[in-house]
């Protein structure tokens, strides 16, 4: 499995507490909140990354480098000045790694986290034949999920400030990620172009574990409370 960490956000809401890179190395209980996504998908054994970077992605690469020091791999697909949008990205790293159609993708956005079984995550992928797999939590903020008896996707649009939200993690293949995403490099956005129109054809995974999403100050502060003494994976 593959994780393809979205991490090229603007940040434009965190300006005023973190205005100096991209908001995923926004400094959470002592570390770059990037290297608490990275760590806590190593203690579960993903090993092989792609960082999805753009706006000021220097500060990316030069943390977490070739990720040898965490004791992963990492590749990185750059947009650089580019805005391509969640989708457009995640289409543009698609790109840039080998790999077969069926193999699976793990894609997280690089500014979420949430805690999660993800081998749960996976066995219940493939059991239902799933075309997409979402991570659904309990949480203040993202985008908006009904979730039907059978697991499947009912609802998927704006925010509403409770219930039910997208934790920004989602498993597929790379075959059913290309056939859904933008072709010819057009800026996209997963959570307004791409999953909606997947409802009906997705499933979810509940998971009551914390999350949080670090796109306001806000929620910034409340990682720090969440995350601190978590363990660095080094």
């Amino acid at each position: 499995m593959i994780a393809i960490v979205l991490a090229g956000g603007l940040g434009t809401r965190l300006r005023s507490v973190a205005p100096d890179g991209p908001k995923c190395m926004s400094p959470v209980a002592g570390r770059p909140f990037l290297e608490h996504v990275l760590c806590a998908l190593h203690s579960q054994s993903v090993s092989r990354f792609v960082f999805a970077i753009g706006y000021r992605g220097a500060p990316v690469r030069a943390h977490f480098g070739s990720g040898g020091r965490f004791g992963v791999r990492i590749e990185y697909s750059d947009d650089g000045e580019t805005l391509r949008g969640t989708g457009g990205a995640l289409a543009h790293a698609l790109e840039t790694i080998p790999g077969t159609a069926e193999e699976l993708i793990l894609v997280t956005n690089g500014d979420t986290w949430v805690d999660m079984d993800l081998e749960l995550v996976a066995e219940a992928h493939l059991a239902r034949e799933a075309l997409l797999t979402l991570v659904v939590a309990q949480g203040p903020v993202g985008a908006a999920v009904q979730v039907g008896p059978d697991h499947r996707v009912t609802h998927y649009g704006p925010p509403n400030g409770s219930g039910l939200v997208s934790a920004g993690v989602y498993l597929a293949t790379r075959g059913v990620l290309e056939d859904v995403l933008p072709s010819n490099d057009r800026p996209a956005s997963l959570e307004q172009d791409v999953l909606p129109r997947l409802v009906g054809r997705m499933y979810a995974v509940v998971t009551s574990g914390r999350f949080v999403d670090i796109g306001t100050p806000a929620e910034l502060h409340r990682a720090q409370a969440l995350l601190a003494g978590g363990s660095a994976c080094r």
